[in-house]
């Protein structure tokens, strides 16, 4: 009878220890401080700024049939590599004239390796007229993450003397697209502008 009653004494005191162990196990708490969870970012960044609030072609004295030539860096401020695609956008109302006969040619240069990647060929003779609101990828490459590129822009004119004075304004829009996370970055240029030199208006 001693012997029973000890086992079931026992018994009772081994489920007693595993229900407490078991509601302090389900009771734990525990804290985890300064937890941090960064998304990835894409920055385009042209001439070293994160916001475009100027143009990045102006020539006030375009020589007629003269090749003109802008070079514009940029970077890729990401930790993946991006596709970037720009447009020319909102030509001036009364410069169709003119702006039928700006060709425009455009390259990339990767500035550590001095790769160069043709984007438009000015022999194609496109003009800002035929390119207007179109997207140009520049390049069919994906950018280096941080790494230094510069954008060529070469501007022949192949204008007459007798259009001296006349001018072409428009905008300049360029986005850099991640492919798989789609993050984008937009960046607009306003007020650009190329007037042919001589006469009154330049």
């Amino acid at each position: 009878m001693i012997k029973a009653l000890l086992i079931c004494t026992l018994t009772v005191s081994l489920i007693c220890v595993m229900i407490v162990d078991t509601f302090s196990f389900f009771d734990d708490t525990g804290e985890s401080y300064r937890n941090i969870f960064v998304a990835d970012k894409l920055d385009l960044k042209i001439n070293g700024c994160n916001f475009l609030n100027n143009a990045l072609i102006k020539i006030n004295k375009a020589k007629p049939n003269h090749m003109h030539y802008i070079d514009i860096p940029f970077m890729v401020d990401s930790s993946t590599t991006a596709f970037i695609k720009l447009k020319f956008s909102n030509l001036s109302s009364c410069s169709d004239e003119i702006s039928r006969h700006i060709e425009i040619g455009m390259s990339i240069k990767e500035v550590g390796s001095g790769n160069v990647y043709v984007v438009l060929d000015i022999n194609e003779h496109k003009t800002l007229w035929d390119l207007q609101d179109i997207w140009l990828n520049l390049t069919n490459e994906k950018f280096k993450p941080r790494e230094k590129y510069i954008l060529n822009v070469s501007i022949y004119p192949n204008l007459f003397s007798s259009c001296k004075g006349k001018e072409v304004a428009f905008d300049i829009w360029l986005i850099a697209e991640q492919e798989k996370d789609g993050f984008s970055d937009m960046e607009i240029s306003c007020g650009n502008k190329i007037c042919i030199g001589g006469g009154n208006g330049c």
